[in-house]
């Protein structure tokens, strides 16, 4: 821990250790990390040990701490990622899982058990943001490969690096790179299978295709168990995910990497009226578009509702400071308009035309000042008859061609919803009813609404 804290001063981690033949101490683990974003199943221990010398009580123990750690790990973790729609179980094999070492049979059984597990529950994960896949590395120049080597130098009174060389080319003749693999380049591997790029690597048995499987390290390493966590890793940059991911190797950890170690989630705010507070309940719009972004780009967003009831455009701006940039979003949505034309027949109280138009600008640039990106829209509809035939259309109309000038003049993404709302409302709104295809009073969503809105906003947030 002190010396991955070291390599990422400031950052939130922290460890459990737990030993995986005792059942208790795995259960106060998963007690202590009721969820978690990323699972690497590393846990495991080797001997060495002819096939007629090796006990029962070995296959049991072999079979407990490689296979068994990460299945009831697996299994305390995996009913949480699919209900989030993301999630990765990374399980680290061997190439002995494929080429069983006559030296070490009980441990190619557990790595061969391994793979099933892994492929059974990658099946179960279809259609969901959720990958579970295997790694399959080759020898790696670990701590015990390293006093492997040095062993050997002794014994044939050479080199590390001239042992390192003999061996290849006496035991290992068919590798292709002749000689162990850097930890960092297994490392690099579960980066990027444990990184939202991968999202279509899923059951997979990654194998290093370059060399055959030999890890000698001590055989009571099943009490060297370390887990790291965090509540927010998103700063590591690949090289320190590189070096994390080193030392978990290096030390035959299990890993749990919590709340987005590979996820970079963009922080998008929809900024508005009653139809965004009603837009984060179950059948609201926002609700609609993260299901929507998670089917497309899962676990890439992160969407925050600020709707309040009757708010107008300058409304938005007295509470900006708070309810926007406090939160530091990376894209602010601006659909406001509704009420700034509605309450002026309603309420008396509505905007004017051209303060509507010096206030939405003001908003922009202040949350451009402050670094994020801003995508507007037209307001949609005060009534669902024909366009013209709605007592507030022409206002409408005006204002919407306002904000369509501001996207064209300041290059801004545009979620045109009142040309959209009209073109629906024209191809199916036979009868010219006033609501109920797409709102429940002329104003605010229904369901369908909602949805006719997410699919909207879909197109812009992907687009940026």
């Amino acid at each position: 821990m002190e010396k991955l804290k070291g390599l990422v001063p400031n950052s939130p981690v922290s460890g459990i250790a737990a030993d995986f033949t005792k059942l208790d101490e795995v259960q106060q683990l998963m007690d202590k990390l009721p969820s978690t974003d990323i699972l690497v199943n590393n846990a495991g221990i080797f001997e060495p040990k002819a096939f007629e010398d090796i006990p029962d009580e070995d296959w049991y123990r072999f079979f407990e701490v490689n296979v068994m750690s990460g299945v009831r790990l697996s299994r305390h973790f995996f009913p949480k990622m699919i209900a989030n729609n993301w999630g990765r179980i990374i399980f680290i094999s061997s190439e002995s899982s494929i080429m069983i070492p006559s030296e070490m049979i009980h441990y190619g059984m557990t790595k061969t058990a391994q793979l099933a597990v892994s492929r059974g529950l990658a099946e179960r994960t279809k259609n969901t943001g959720v990958t579970v896949n295997t790694i399959l590395p080759g020898p790696t120049k670990s701590e015990g490969v390293l006093d492997f080597l040095a062993k050997l130098a002794t014994e044939q009174g050479v080199s590390p690096e001239e042992a390192e060389k003999n061996f290849f080319k006496d035991m290992r003749p068919s590798s292709l790179i002749q000689r162990f693999a850097d930890v960092s380049e297994i490392a690099s591997m579960i980066a990027y299978i444990a990184s939202p790029v991968s999202a279509a690597t899923n059951g997979a048995a990654i194998q290093w295709k370059a060399v055959w499987c030999l890890q000698f390290i001590n055989a009571g390493a099943d009490k060297d168990f370390l887990l790291f966590c965090s509540s927010n890793l998103s700063a590591l940059n690949s090289a320190i995910m590189k070096k994390l991911s080193m030392l978990l190797v290096a030390l035959g950890a299990i890993v749990l990497i919590s709340a987005g170690l590979a996820k970079e989630k963009k922080k998008v705010i929809f900024f508005g009226d009653s139809i965004t507070q009603a837009g984060v309940g179950p059948e609201g719009y926002i609700t609609q578009l993260g299901a929507l972004l998670q089917q497309s780009h899962a676990g890439q967003y992160e969407l925050i509702g600020a709707g309040i009831g009757g708010n107008k455009v300058y409304d938005l701006y007295l509470r900006m400071e708070k309810d926007i940039l406090e939160k530091k979003p990376d894209v602010v949505v601006i659909y406001v308009g509704i009420n700034d034309v509605w309450h002026k027949a309603s309420h008396r109280t509505g905007t004017d035309f051209d303060k509507f138009g010096g206030f939405y600008r003001a908003l922009i640039k202040k949350i451009q000042d402050n670094g994020a990106k801003v995508i507007i829209c037209t307001p949609s509809v005060i009534g669902e008859k024909k366009d013209g035939e709605n007592e507030q259309d022409a206002d409408l109309n005006k204002y919407s061609d306002l904000i369509r000038s501001i996207s064209k003049d300041q290059n801004l993404p545009l979620v045109d919803l009142r040309k959209a709302f009209i073109d629906y409302e024209t191809a199916n709104n036979k009868a010219n009813a006033e609501k109920g295809l797409l709102t429940t009073d002329r104003v605010h969503l229904n369901k369908e609404g909602n949805a006719f809105v997410a699919a909207q906003m879909a197109k812009a947030i992907t687009g940026l």
